[in-house]
């Protein structure tokens, strides 16, 4: 820490302050190993915080190490036996960030293993894993068309029950239709370019590159604010930790660029944004500046709010679905394309609600519908404020010229 981040501390820490909804909040938001390792370091010049607040926070540290050495103990198995027969894979989020940008696997958490592998080798993938004993938590097989035409983020979880419940989460694209909004992201690019790494002890295991690593953390955390979700805060530090290890060589050019490409600037903007004014993030101004869409249906702060305060903004899974629509050609098709999103097949229903009986399927499709109207009526009054805001602005510069 900085000499001027321990002075912000200092003011805002006060022996008042509710420690226990610190911690509770600190947890839930995935930074408790964080807080612990930097209250260690400046500790002796920080006399307000209680030593039981330091055991606990301590104890998260810990807890979350314990349980990564045993994921990484797995994910371990699992490289080497997708490397004796010739897979190649991609290191996702949680294993390939702990290793290389924080580089102590305490502190970042990790709820499960995630992997993006190549469409032609998912048999191959599903036999390996059988054979380590995990089990598919899917109705269907991996080759089902809505495993593999983008719709959704990963096939059906791999699970393990050993020591720990240890999911593994396969995936085949950089970023879905519903992370990017208009289309899967093509992940040619990724495999192309991507780094080869030492994870779990593994060499030459392959990570995403640079820019397209940032655009997926960008995606994806703010996916849960699209799709009215609470946000985490420990993804947009995943973002700024990315920045701050790789400032001076990222490429912002090429991430405007794909940005544009893939329309997917508002939550790229939103992600760096946020990062920049909450996690002193280094973003150029000229990208943000390049990234900001004229008309943003979640204003920053509302933004800020759904992930400090777990506000919920269904508006945006309906702007989501309906940006995605805008791609498709003809009446009848967008018809279509509407009564599939409304009402999916009973495979990405089971998928998208965990759902273990196939009868409950009838019971989540009128939940679904209910939460897009209520969501839809949402977008029309963000819609509505966002253009009085925008016409009153263009306004006042009128007046004042």
């Amino acid at each position: 820490m900085s000499e001027e981040v321990i002075q912000k501390v200092k003011d805002i820490l006060r022996p008042d302050l509710d420690w226990d909804r610190f911690i509770e909040d600190s947890c839930k938001h995935g930074v408790a190993p964080l807080i612990y390792l930097n209250f260690r370091k400046i500790d002796s010049e920080l006399d307000v915080i209680p030593n039981q607040v330091l055991l606990r926070l301590k104890s998260a540290y810990y807890s979350n190490l314990r349980y990564n050495t045993l994921l990484f103990r797995e994910l371990k198995k699992i490289l080497d036996a997708f490397k004796s027969e010739g897979i190649q894979v991609i290191v996702l989020k949680g294993a390939a960030l702990a290793e290389l940008i924080y580089k102590n696997i305490a502190l970042r958490p990790m709820s499960d293993i995630d992997i993006l592998v190549k469409r032609k080798d998912l048999p191959t993938v599903d036999r390996i894993l059988s054979q380590l004993q995990y089990s598919s938590s899917s109705y269907t097989p991996p080759s089902s068309q809505w495993h593999v035409k983008g719709w959704v983020e990963h096939i059906p979880p791999y699970v393990k029950i050993d020591d720990i419940t240890i999911r593994v989460e396969i995936h085949l694209d950089i970023a879905t239709h519903y992370e990017a909004n208009i289309r899967a992201i093509d992940s040619s690019r990724a495999w192309e370019n991507a780094l080869p790494a030492t994870i779990a002890g593994i060499d030459n295991v392959l990570v995403l590159p640079l820019e397209e690593l940032l655009i997926r953390l960008c995606l994806h955390a703010s996916k849960h604010i699209y799709s009215g979700r609470e946000g985490i805060l420990m993804w947009w530090c995943d973002i700024a930790e990315v920045e701050k290890s790789y400032r001076g060589k990222i490429d912002w050019e090429y991430i405007t660029r794909i940005s544009k490409e893939y329309r997917i600037q508002a939550p790229v903007y939103h992600s760096l944004n946020f990062a920049r004014e909450w996690l002193d993030a280094v973003i150029p101004e000229n990208v943000l500046r390049e990234l900001k869409p004229p008309l943003l249906i979640i204003s920053v702060e509302d933004f800020s709010r759904a992930i400090i305060e777990g506000r919920q903004y269904l508006q945006a899974w309906v702007k989501s679905q309906a940006s995605f629509l805008g791609t498709v050609d003809g009446i009848s098709n967008k018809l279509r394309c509407t009564f599939r999103i409304l009402f999916p097949t009973k495979e990405f229903m089971m998928h998208r609600y965990f759902l273990k009986r196939p009868i409950l399927v009838y019971l989540y499709y009128p939940v679904r519908f209910f939460t897009g109207l209520r969501a839809l009526c949402q977008l029309i009054s963000g819609y509505t404020k966002a253009l009085y805001q925008l016409f009153n602005r263009r306004f006042k510069r009128t007046l004042l010229r």
